[in-house]
């Protein structure tokens, strides 16, 4: 789900002015002065209070869906209303109330992602909206920056949203990490291929909702490594319950489902949502079946996760048109355990790292990266140290999305020799791939 929409909630950073619950960020060590604040909790985060705008009532979760319908302008159905509540019921949800009406709210979905190996804890930030009638008096802004306090305090690692605007979200943290290339194919055109290698096993298909068990087994045997999500049992429920979506599954001669290809089908475009091909045998057999309803539809499309073009495979790569489509965002949460458990190649000698987070400011600070491990060293940035860049180039850098001689060219960060050496082997080599949306 699109996080938001410019004309609802976008505009100045100020909190907005809720009479009933005024909301104060405080200096470390402040005492706080709000005599007229009415809390409902309060934690100190990083030197900062912050009001805790959990809400979990039925009667919010009610006004949380009607405020997403007017601000998204959706139509109320039975299978939207469900699909909604799956989310909210699994969330962690925020709002903000004022003359006795939710007039801003966001969710912040738990997932479990892998990334190069590695299992981290993910929040998913999705439905922000605000009232047309409190847009511009930072309510969202509000609710983002305790979403994320709160992620940290409970020990997630990453945070990824679908932005509406990709400059709002970087005032938080996250940046642009995650892309697709869209795949259109006219079916008037459609290429003939040629092999002399026919699999020996078969497709099978129908609707998703009718074949979870089998999908989630070969999901899990080619679990994504590129940051996609570890996918809960929740999860798979709430794409068939959001989702028309049919699958042609690949089995092997013993028997075992070994791979598959996830479609939506319109009146005039088939297109492809997810496809696992880990052999020769599974990819020619969904690549045939998937072009074999070309007397069903005007086009066939691709969303592929992944950057890398691949029209080379077509016997003329210009019948296809391949559109990079910026996805998703990403921001690193806790930059600790990202570093520590990561497989970066860190330097002998080490080297020193100021990164600015002024959002979550474990993060920031000054930080030597060595083989020894990274350790913060400053909790703020040191002018002298070897490097110097924001969370969100930090995380640019280590999902390689940019190379450091791009961060340099573009300013986003500043390096001497000896850092740039450092930071050009730092990064893990893996570019991010997410297939999920929310």
């Amino acid at each position: 789900m699109n996080t938001g929409r410019t004309g609802f909630f976008a505009g100045n950073s100020a909190l907005l002015p809720v009479p009933a619950t005024p909301v104060c960020h405080f200096l470390p060590n402040q005492v706080p002065k709000c005599g007229k604040m009415k809390m409902i909790a309060e934690t100190l985060i990083g030197g900062v209070f912050v009001e805790n705008f959990q809400i979990s009532a039925p009667a919010d979760r009610d006004a949380f869906y009607q405020l997403y319908l007017y601000a998204f302008n959706k139509q109320d159905s039975v299978q939207r209303h469900e699909f909604f509540d799956a989310r909210f019921n699994h969330a962690t949800d925020y709002g903000i109330h004022a003359g006795g009406q939710l007039v801003s709210a966001l969710y912040s979905l738990p997932f479990t992602v892998n990334f190069a190996g590695q299992e981290f804890k993910m929040r998913g930030i999705g439905v922000v909206c605000s009232a047309p009638e409190f847009s511009g008096r930072g309510g969202a802004g509000t609710l983002m920056t305790a979403a994320l306090q709160d992620m940290y305090a409970e020990g997630t690692s990453l945070s990824y949203l679908a932005p509406f605007a990709f400059s709002y979200y970087r005032r938080f943290g996250y940046e642009q990490v995650f892309n697709q290339i869209h795949y259109e194919l006219n079916t008037s055109t459609l290429p003939r291929f040629k092999t002399a290698y026919t699999p020996a096993g078969k497709i099978t298909r129908g609707r998703l909702q009718d074949n979870l068990d089998v999908a989630k087994a070969v999901y899990t045997a080619n679990q994504p490594t590129q940051g996609g999500l570890v996918r809960a049992d929740w999860w798979w429920d709430y794409l068939v319950l959001k989702n028309d979506w049919d699958v042609g599954i690949y089995t092997a001669e013993n028997g075992l489902a070994t791979g598959y290809v996830i479609y939506e089908r319109t009146a005039s475009t088939l297109t492809i949502k997810e496809f696992i091909a880990p052999t020769q045998a599974e990819y020619l057999a969904l690549r045939q079946f998937i072009l074999k309803h070309g007397n069903s539809f005007a086009r066939i499309v691709y969303e592929a996760p992944s950057t890398d073009y691949t029209g080379d495979l077509l016997p003329e790569p210009g019948i296809a048109t391949a559109t990079v489509v910026p996805y998703m965002m990403a921001r690193i949460v806790n930059l600790q355990d990202v570093l520590n458990r990561l497989p970066l190649r860190l330097p002998e000698t080490a080297i020193t790292i100021a990164i600015e987070d002024p959002l979550l400011t474990a993060n920031q600070g000054t930080w030597s990266i060595s083989a020894s491990g990274p350790e913060r060293i400053a909790a703020e940035p040191m002018p002298n140290a070897d490097a110097r860049m924001t969370i969100q180039t930090a995380t640019k850098l280590i999902f390689g999305v940019q190379s450091t001689t791009n961060l340099l060219r573009t300013g986003e960060l500043t390096a001497t020799s000896a850092a740039v050496a450092v930071l050009n082997q730092l990064g893990t080599n893996i570019t991010p791939a997410l297939v999920d949306y929310f």
